[in-house]
């Protein structure tokens, strides 16, 4: 099982310590959906529609190494790499895609309602926009409590189109509740660019309409990622109300898994590869032989997870 990036919390003077363990969850994740799409390809037997995150890495562990324990998290249907940052098991996620009993869900919910709940993550919504209402009232729930924590609420663009959107930011701020909303804008919902449902060029300027802080993050810089997250989530545990973080991302797959468009290579803004080669700076001399364990450390755990799960 890889380790959760709330072990990653205490890393932030070790640059080493702490790219070495991003980059490793990072490709986790990306070798974990690879895997999947090709199950996909090869007409395996996988229950319901599966959507990849290929690109979005760095949002997921960035984020999730911002966040604590007492934290709960709402992801969207493309959040396999935000349960895996948080610490998931990946047999028992890739059970569930494949619709058997012994999953999360029980093999009842696929790729697209994953949660884990003994990790805070209380929900994943196949629902365009579905889980915002649902952030807040968690969020709700914890001001209530006075325990701390706060909610972590990932989405896509194509959410900002809906009316549960505008709501949720909307009741969030008068409550001032202990809520970061997190946009994974990859400027497209499905097919469609995001000029055509959009008449702002940024989705965090929306947040002025309801006297809500927002930052605008390069979502493929997992620093630049959990520095973004860490603040807003200490401004939003604080009293001071909810932030809106816009992530700006490239989807490197198309909308589904199955779709023709495959895994696009050697994209400029690809967090993986930004993340190996801020690594091999910082390992210096010993870089290549480190990387090359790590990788192939990683590639061996995410072929054993797979077949465990009984997926050849």
């Amino acid at each position: 099982m890889m380790a959760p990036s709330t072990a990653l919390r205490e890393t932030a003077d070790r640059p080493q310590v702490w790219l070495t363990g991003a980059y490793r969850q990072m490709l986790f994740i990306r070798e974990f959906d690879v895997r999947l799409a090709e199950l996909v390809a090869a007409s395996y037997d996988v229950a319901r529609f599966i959507h990849l995150s290929c690109g979005q890495e760095a949002v997921a562990v960035g984020a999730c190494a911002a966040a604590d324990e007492r934290d709960l998290l709402c992801v969207t249907y493309r959040g396999h790499g935000t349960l895996l940052a948080r610490g998931a098991d990946p047999v028992r996620m890739i059970v569930e895609i494949l619709g058997r009993p012994g999953g999360y869900q029980k093999g009842l919910g696929g790729s697209m309602h994953l949660a884990a709940t003994e990790l805070g993550i209380i929900d994943s919504a196949a629902i365009v926009g579905g889980n915002l209402p649902i952030a807040v009232g968690a969020g709700l729930k914890l001001k209530a409590a006075g325990e701390g924590g706060a909610v972590l609420c990932f989405f896509g663009d194509g959410a900002t189109a809906t009316g549960s959107f505008h709501e949720s930011l909307n009741l969030a701020a008068l409550l001032k509740l202990p809520v970061v909303f997190i946009c994974e804008n990859n400027r497209r919902s499905s097919r469609s660019a995001f000029a055509t449902y959009s008449p702002v060029e940024r989705v965090a300027d929306r947040a002025n309409a309801y006297g809500m802080h927002s930052v605008v993050v390069d979502g493929s810089d997992v620093d630049a990622m959990r520095a973004a997250v860490t603040d807003s989530r200490r401004r939003a545990v604080s009293g001071a109300g909810p932030v809106l973080v816009e992530a700006e991302v490239e989807l490197l797959t198309g909308h589904f898994a199955d779709s023709q468009a495959g895994l696009q290579q050697d994209v400029p803004g690809d967090p993986v590869q930004l993340c190996r080669e801020h690594l091999h700076q910082v390992l210096g001399e010993t870089a290549d032989a480190q990387l090359a364990a790590i990788e192939s450390e990683v590639r061996r755990s995410v072929a054993l997870a797979f077949v465990a799960a009984g997926a050849r």
